[in-house]
């Protein structure tokens, strides 16, 4: 990467990191998908989901709140 920096052509290499990097990235996207899915189907009951719902439009109503007056 430092002698891509300083000008030489290194094009392979980069072509090389942003591919594993895209991997990575679909992989790790991938394992969070599975885990909320899963989290939403076997863990959170309807009531627990909806009092995190309306924690969460607490959270940002507050924060809303906030930045206006700040403002």
């Amino acid at each position: 990467m430092q002698s891509w920096k300083k000008g030489n052509d290194e094009r392979e290499a980069v072509a090389r990191f942003l591919k594993t990097y895209a991997v990575y990235l679909d992989d790790h996207m991938t394992k969070e998908d599975n885990f909320f899915d899963r989290t939403e189907r076997e863990i959170l009951s309807q009531e627990e989901e909806k009092m995190m719902y309306e924690e969460f439009r607490a959270v940002t109503a507050v924060t809303t709140k906030l930045d206006e007056m700040v403002n």
